[in-house]
C-alpha cells in the first residue's frame, strides 16, 4: 500500500516547524470522513460514478483509504468511492450499476459521496488493510463512528434474486459485515453488522444507512474490512459513510 509522499512529507515538515518553536507537538482531534469528492479527489476523476484509480486520504491526511489494483490499473478489491444512488425495489427491476447505494438520499446525512467496499475473497486481491493510520508512528487513533448500507445490487439479489441464477434469500441465509481493528500485531476489537439475514422472523435488509456499534475496536493502526456470508454467489460489497475518528498526534 502507497502512501503519498506528499501528504506525508507535509506532514513530516508541520511537525518540524512546531517542533522547532516550542520543543514538542501535540495536536489532538476528530477526524470526520465524508468520502465527499471535495474530501477524497475532484469530481473529474469520477467514471460512471465511482473513484477507484487509486488510495485516498481524508481526516487530514490521517487515514489512508486503499484498494488493491493490478498493474495496468483494473481494480481488484478493497475501497472506491461512489456518488450514485439508486433506490427502486421492485422485483423485475434491475440495477443499472453496481455501484450505487440503495438509499433514498444517497449518502448518509443526505450528502453525495460514500464509500463502497468489495470484498473479492482473495487475499492477492485486496489491500494489505483498508483503512491505515499514516501517523501511528507517534499518535494514537480510535474509531468513533462508521455507518453502512447495502448497494442497490446487493439488495436486489437479496430480495428478489438476479438474472444468471442468483435466487433470493431463504431460510438460513446471511451477509454481514465485519470491521477489525489492529495495533502492535494483534487485534484490538472487532464490530459486526448484518446486511441481510433470513431467520425465523423473515427477512431483514438494510436499505437505508445505519450506524454500527465500533465501541469495541479500541485504538486502532489499521482497520480491515470483511463480509461473512454462506451466499458467495451474490456481489460480495457494501456502502460505507461518515467515519469518525479520534486523532491524536505527538512528537
Amino acid at each position: 500500500m502507497k502512501i503519498s509522499k506528499a501528504i506525508l512529507g507535509a506532514a513530516i515538515c508541520a511537525l518540524a516547524a512546531t517542533s522547532c518553536i516550542k520543543g514538542s507537538y501535540h495536536n489532538s482531534y476528530t477526524a470526520y470522513c465524508t468520502f465527499e469528492s471535495s474530501d477524497t479527489t475532484s469530481s473529474n476523476k469520477f467514471f460512471d460514478g465511482v473513484f477507484k484509480s487509486s488510495d485516498f486520504y481524508m481526516g487530514d491526511g490521517a487515514l489512508a483509504f486503499c484498494g488493491k489494483r493490478t498493474d495496468d490499473g483494473e481494480f481488484r478489491g478493497g475501497l472506491m468511492v461512489g456518488i450514485r444512488k439508486d433506490f427502486r425495489l421492485e422485483e423485475d427491476y434491475i440495477p443499472k450499476s453496481l455501484y450505487t447505494v440503495v438509499d433514498s438520499t444517497g449518502g448518509a446525512s443526505k450528502s453525495i459521496g460514500f464509500g463502497i467496499f468489495v470484498d473479492s475473497k482473495s487475499d492477492s486481491s485486496m489491500p494489505e488493510h483498508e483503512v491505515v493510520f499514516t501517523y501511528r508512528a507517534t499518535g494514537t487513533c480510535s474509531l468513533a463512528a462508521l455507518f453502512v448500507n447495502n448497494t442497490s445490487y446487493v439488495a436486489h439479489a437479496v430480495k428478489y434474486g438476479l438474472p444468471g441464477g442468483i435466487q433470493a434469500f431463504k431460510q438460513g441465509d446471511k451477509l454481514t459485515f465485519k470491521v477489525t481493528g489492529y495495533a502492535n500485531g494483534a487485534v484490538t476489537g472487532t464490530a459486526t453488522i448484518d446486511l441481510a439475514k433470513y431467520d425465523g422472523n423473515g427477512l431483514s435488509l438494510i436499505t437505508k444507512w445505519e450506524k454500527m456499534d465500533v465501541s469495541k475496536i479500541g485504538q486502532f493502526e489499521f482497520l480491515d474490512f470483511s463480509l461473512e456470508t454462506n451466499r458467495l454467489d451474490i456481489p460480495q460489497m457494501c456502502c460505507i459513510d461518515n467515519l469518525v475518528a479520534s486523532v491524536s498526534i505527538d512528537s
